[in-house]
């Protein structure tokens, strides 16, 4: 969840809207994990995005993160 705060234009804004992240497991046996959160913008204003973050099979690295707009 740092690398998300990390990347935010406003850190102190973000709400993480779920505690129960789901895990899965890709063809390569990494762990994907969605993380849902809200968070406001440079402009003040606040949005629904998920991040789509991958881990190395060891859970030790993060080898990819994607964020995108939830609804």
């Amino acid at each position: 969840m740092n690398t998300i705060e990390s990347r935010a234009t406003n850190p102190k804004s973000i709400s993480y809207i779920s505690n129960d992240t789901p895990v899965a497991k890709d063809a390569q046996g990494q762990l994907v994990v969605s993380i849902k959160f809200s968070a406001k913008n440079e402009m003040n204003m606040a949005s629904t995005l998920q991040a789509k973050c991958t881990v190395s099979p060891d859970g030790k690295s993060l080898v990819d993160i994607a964020v995108s707009e939830s609804r």
